[in-house]
């Protein structure tokens, strides 16, 4: 169904639907490159295009918060929302995180994003802790032993 690729400065322009556009091309060349490195702030760090049928369909990321801690992130471009795209990028990105090493994993999820939670829920994520985020916005942190 879907595959995920190394993301390229190519994928930027079809990204732009989602929340890069929030970002300067400087500060998205910026992660791209310390996703080239696999390095980023000096911790483990990947960045995924997230593909069905050669369409970019969103992104997918993977940061080491410890030696055994992975936090994942991801978006899905609004018009291929709902249509299991984040499901299986999820579970492909987990068993790429277990073939690294890595035996939980993160994510934050905001507390108004009912559908992510859902998901969240769906794939065995466990609720740890809610808290206000850098914008004031609740959110909620989600663990996984994989």
């Amino acid at each position: 169904m879907i595959k995920l690729q190394s993301f390229k400065k190519s994928d930027i322009s079809e990204l732009l639907d989602t929340s890069l556009k929030q970002m300067s091309q400087d500060e998205i060349e910026a992660i791209l490159c310390e996703s080239t490195q696999k390095l980023r702030n000096g911790k483990y760090y990947e960045w995924f295009s997230i593909l069905n049928d050669n369409n970019i369909v969103g992104f997918i990321s993977i940061y080491a918060h410890s030696k055994h801690i992975v936090w994942l992130s991801f978006e899905i471009k609004p018009n291929y929302r709902r249509k299991g795209y984040a499901l299986a990028a999820i579970e492909s990105i987990i068993e790429h995180a277990k073939a690294l090493g890595y035996t939980m994993v993160s994510d934050s999820v905001l507390a108004e994003n009912k559908a992510s939670i859902v998901l969240h829920e769906r794939l065995g994520f466990e609720f740890n802790l809610q808290y206000n985020n850098e914008k004031g916005n609740i959110e909620y942190q989600f663990l996984k032993s994989i």
